[in-house]
């Protein structure tokens, strides 16, 4: 058996602005989920349904927006494997991203990416760097990875590393996530494709 846990909380209030942006531009809630559900995938195979439940706990302006601020989705693997997403637009000590994958031969996990990995310990405990405040400065690198790759592929007339396919899918279950919010019951891929 395998099982996935991902977990997303957002830091700064940046971040916010720029949802309440891309909330007015019609595509709201998708927008960071997109990446996650992106990740997930890569993990697993394909999933199958989705079971999304979500509260306003942190800023009562998403809930004027029609959206949420917390959540947790859970998504069905055709193999079986089941994965969670938590969600939450506050996160005080940095833009926190982690995942792991636990089974039954072993776990494997990822932590969060900080610019410093220095550290103090004494007799009253450790102290650390935090995590990167915004998903920008975390994936910088990635984002001109992607970029070069896109142009790689123009240039040389060749496939992107990331297919079509590979950006509809996580819109499929984000549009499940969407549904499953609204009707308070597990959605299956099929029924938003």
């Amino acid at each position: 058996g395998r099982c996935v846990r991902r977990a997303q909380q957002d830091a700064s209030a940046a971040q916010r602005a720029v949802y309440h942006d891309v909330r007015a531009l019609g595509v709201g809630k998708r927008r960071d989920e997109l990446e996650r559900l992106r990740l997930v995938r890569d993990i697993g195979d394909e999933v199958e349904e989705v079971y999304a439940q979500g509260s306003v706990l942190v800023d009562p302006e998403i809930g004027k927006a029609g959206d949420v601020d917390t959540a947790v989705v859970t998504l069905k693997f055709k193999s079986g494997t089941i994965a969670t997403i938590d969600n939450s637009r506050r996160a005080v000590y940095g833009y926190d991203q982690r995942v792991e994958v636990f089974g039954s031969k072993g776990v494997a996990f990822n932590g969060n990416d900080i610019p410093n990995t220095a550290h103090f310990a004494d007799a009253n405990g450790t102290v650390g760097g935090t995590a990167y405040q915004v998903m920008w400065d975390r994936y910088e690198q990635a984002f001109v990875n992607e970029m070069n790759a896109f142009a790689k592929a123009i240039k040389e007339g060749t496939e992107t590393p990331v297919t079509g396919e590979d950006g509809l899918y996580p819109v499929e279950m984000a549009a499940a996530a969407t549904k499953s919010l609204k009707d308070g019951r597990p959605v299956k891929i099929a029924e938003v494709r």
